[in-house]
């Protein structure tokens, strides 16, 4: 997503971590038309969506110095 809102198919496939690519490119499709207010409550619906289709799909985790380096 960029700082628009906009939501890339593409993009967001790309970042799909392969341990998870099967599971994980079918939920970035069912939520890839979510839509915000904002393009902040964008990018919480999107993720939301991503949990409520399977919970059992979680990202890498990431302490917050990992965090702060990419900013």
């Amino acid at each position: 997503m960029d700082h628009q809102g906009a939501f890339n198919l593409e993009e967001e496939l790309k970042n799909v971590p392969p341990e998870v690519q099967e599971e994980g490119h079918k939920i970035v499709h069912a939520c890839q038309n979510t839509q915000g207010d904002d393009p902040c409550d964008t990018a919480f619906r999107i993720h939301k969506c991503y949990h409520d289709k399977n919970p059992e799909v979680r990202p890498p985790i990431y302490s917050r110095s990992d965090i702060r380096r990419t900013f």
